[in-house]
């Protein structure tokens, strides 16, 4: 991951971590 996960989750509206 570039980013940290909760990070991702309140950035985007879908984990796009995957």
């Amino acid at each position: 991951y570039f980013y940290s996960l909760p990070f991702l989750l309140w950035k985007t509206p879908f984990p796009s971590y995957i």
